[in-house]
């Protein structure tokens, strides 16, 4: 009974100090980035705000107080410290994955704006991207959840990226397509008016 009342207060005290952290990350630090990224006279810095990068990211700051935290706080409790460790780093893979899914639309989204965006189109090589970082997340998830080494769980991979291949097989020939046009310099925004225009 006491073991648990003593687990169960260090776990508010956790809670605690995770709250804290929350509020001073964003009631303080994110206001004040905000403020600066407003001002700034540079467009691309806007973009971080448009996709929520820096509201993404301050979810890190408590659950890394929580990572260092948890071992200390749990340490006459190993098997609950151990399970609470593997929670918090599977939060932190969540919000990591998020926060760069956030931070390739911002910078696609700063892409298109320039003019070299008309000759070049990246938006294949952005979905090749954001498929490798799920992926990626999803092994080290995977590999927390059975307490396996994440090399172990990619050399076994074999079956499970054939079906991969299989369910973004658009976005692979996607990706393949546009690597062949940009080559070529074969397509870009615009020429299609163009030549409707020199048609007529």
């Amino acid at each position: 009974m006491l073991q648990a009342t003593v687990a169960g207060c260090a776990l508010m005290a956790l809670a605690v100090l995770a709250m804290i952290a929350d509020l001073v990350t964003k009631r303080i630090i994110l206001r004040i980035l905000v403020k600066i990224i407003t001002r700034s006279r540079t467009d691309w810095d806007d973009a971080l705000i448009d996709h929520k990068v820096l509201d993404r990211a301050a979810h890190l700051a408590p659950l890394y107080i929580l990572h260092l935290l948890a071992p200390v706080a749990l340490v006459e409790f190993p098997v609950l410290a151990a399970a609470v460790g593997t929670i918090i780093t599977i939060l932190m893979v969540v919000v990591l994955i998020s926060t760069l899914d956030g931070g390739i639309n911002a910078f696609l989204d700063v892409y298109q704006r320039l003019a070299i965006s008309r000759r070049i189109y990246i938006k294949g090589f952005v979905q090749v991207t954001k498929f490798f970082v799920y992926t990626a997340g999803f092994v080290i998830i995977l590999s927390k959840l059975i307490g396996r080494s994440p090399l172990v769980l990619l050399s076994g991979l074999g079956a499970f990226t054939a079906v991969l291949i299989l369910v973004f097989k658009d976005a692979i020939l996607g990706f393949v397509s546009g690597i062949q046009l940009m080559s070529n310099n074969m397509v870009g925004k615009g020429r299609l008016d163009r030549a409707a225009k020199v048609w007529h």
